[in-house]
């Protein structure tokens, strides 16, 4: 193949060497370049998103609100509750691990596994708004597997 091409004039030979350059710019772009362009815009998009839910879960947890109404004397054990009938219509009924009483206070700690962060906000939210329930320590962290899933635990407390 080389011996061919040094056959060939002068003049082929730069049009033909031009055109394997511009087809490799082409290809490269094409499945390198533009890929890779369009996995950094869905990550910038997605950090984004990521970043409001995490402000509007840290407004939960600073929120205080007084909608609670009817809660029964012993919070803890009406938390307990709270926090398993919530969570499974929300899909997080297999990530709430365990839940525990904090000892000489209302409040219980709720121990998360693989739960993905978006509805886990979403519940927490939805706790403070319909519920009145304060979040109170939060400490997350990656889990390892798939990006968006996180675990750790979370301090609940009646308002």
């Amino acid at each position: 193949m080389i011996e061919r091409f040094r056959q060939l004039a002068r003049r082929e030979q730069i049009v033909l060497g031009g055109g394997a350059a511009l087809a490799v710019v082409i290809i490269a772009w094409s499945f390198v370049w533009s890929p890779l362009q369009t996995a950094v815009s869905d990550l910038r998009e997605s950090v984004g998103e990521r970043s409001r839910l995490l402000v509007d879960l840290r407004r939960a947890a600073g929120l205080s609100s007084t909608t609670v109404s009817g809660a029964p004397e012993d919070d803890a054990q009406w938390l307990f509750s709270l926090v398993d009938a919530t969570a499974r219509p929300m899909g997080l009924a297999s990530a709430v691990v365990n839940t525990t009483p904090v000892s000489g206070s209302d409040s219980v700690r709720v121990a998360i596994e693989n739960a993905s962060f978006t509805l886990l906000v979403d519940w927490l939210i939805g706790l403070d708004r319909e519920h009145g329930v304060r979040v109170g320590d939060v400490n997350l962290y990656p889990a390892s597997g798939q990006p968006g899933l996180v675990r750790g635990q979370i301090v609940l407390t009646p308002s």
